[in-house]
């Protein structure tokens, strides 16, 4: 399995196309991209696998030569002929000065699905055009096109964050959880409440790719013992962090726990290097 970070991302950074974009892929093979963000929790992930990319809360599109995936951007000439899904996985995501508006993105990228958990609103620079949607409700399963997704409500919410969810995606031979804001920290009640969620993904395990949030500014609660669980009931191959620049410690007592299970953890170079892009491939 081929999980490790690629020592050439932070040459790569601030220039250049993504060019994995058309690499040709295998089944259980993806490319990930730490997309950052100007607030958790809604920092994003873009997954490239064999025919789809998946966008977890879309970052700033960008038209400029020099933006890209590779720093942090959506770039709509780099992503003209990618066969996008969009996953947003708060309410709150909408009308957030730093991301882009749902017919934005439709108008701007080659979307082909959009996930939410709301009821997008119009955008008067766009036309007030609304794309079609799906609106996913926790602990359902449904498809769109070649994709399976599970859902489940997080367990916990920063103040500001409102509801969220939890998604596992099956596409292309691989099976990714990004799991949002589905914490919690060493109280009893909260506890169950996570596990309970968690025993409701068991079933479409085993998993490939875990995307797990740290402690930060707004999520401060995260008792990282309670991954453990997680790793145990859907035996994920490899866990991607998310980052904040403002805790830059805090994926190192992550991994220091989570190195009981012996499966290999990843995360933004510093906590924060945007753009920074990974390789995964399942034995």
């Amino acid at each position: 399995m081929h999980n490790k970070a690629d020592t050439s991302t932070i040459l790569e950074r601030n220039y250049g196309k993504a060019t994995q974009l058309n690499e040709t892929l295998k089944k259980g093979e993806a490319y990930l991209w730490y997309l950052g963000g100007n607030s958790p929790p809604y920092f994003g992930y873009a997954v490239k696998t064999k025919r789809n990319l998946l966008l977890f809360n879309p970052t700033e599109i960008n038209k400029s030569s020099e933006a890209g995936l590779a720093n942090g951007y959506l770039n709509p000439n780099e992503l003209s002929d990618q066969n996008i899904t969009v996953l947003i996985l708060y309410k709150s995501y909408q009308g957030r000065f730093d991301r882009p508006s749902v017919p934005e993105l439709a108008k701007q990228l080659p979307v082909t699905n959009f996930v939410l958990n709301f009821e997008p609103t119009p955008d008067t620079a766009y036309g007030n055009y609304i794309p079609p949607y799906k609106i996913a409700s926790p602990n359902e399963s449904f498809s769109m096109g070649d994709i399976q997704i599970h859902t489940i409500p997080a367990a916990a919410k920063a103040w500001f964050g409102g509801e969220g969810l939890g998604y596992l995606v099956e596409v292309d031979g691989l099976k990714i959880f990004h799991a949002g804001l589905h914490t919690t920290g060493n109280n009893a009640p909260d506890v169950e409440k996570y596990r309970k969620e968690i025993d409701f993904l068991k079933p479409f395990g085993p998993v490939d790719i875990v995307i797990l949030p740290v402690n930060s500014n707004h999520v401060w609660w995260i008792d990282y013992k309670s991954y453990l669980y997680l790793i145990d009931q859907l035996s994920p191959k490899a866990i991607y962090l998310i980052g904040d620049k403002s805790v830059k410690n805090e994926h190192k007592k992550c991994m220091e726990v989570l190195k009981a299970r012996d499966v290999p953890v990843f995360y933004p170079e510093g906590g924060i290097a945007v753009g920074q892009r990974f390789h995964y491939q399942r034995d």
